[in-house]
């Protein structure tokens, strides 16, 4: 997705609120970002990885990824511009920094 005024794609996320795990605040933002409720028992975890922020510079992001199984179809909400589904080895629009991270560019099944 890419969120309005800002030219990269990410992954929908954000900060954890307290004592929420990885998985509860993964659910919860891609229910408040893209309108969709995922079933957390089907979320895989592919790890915890840093970058540069996109869109805030100088500053740093850590990311907890996981995979879903089956494709989803977003409802973006209003901080939201456009959404594509993007082959993260040969991708055809601008990838934020931690979509560039070499580890997420392989193939999971």
């Amino acid at each position: 997705m890419r969120k309005k005024n800002t030219t990269a794609f990410q992954f929908p996320g954000g900060k954890p609120d307290p004592d929420e795990t990885p998985l509860q605040a993964a659910v919860r933002e891609v229910g408040e970002e893209i309108g969709v409720t995922l079933d957390g028992a089907l979320l895989s975890p592919r790890g915890t990885f840093r970058a540069a922020a996109a869109n805030e510079e100088n500053h740093e992001v850590i990311a907890d990824v996981f995979s879903y199984p089956s494709p989803v179809i977003p409802n973006i909400a209003a901080e939201i511009a456009e959404y594509a589904w993007v082959d993260l080895a040969e991708p055809h629009v601008e990838l934020a920094p931690l979509l560039k991270t070499p580890a997420l560019r392989e193939k999971h099944c």
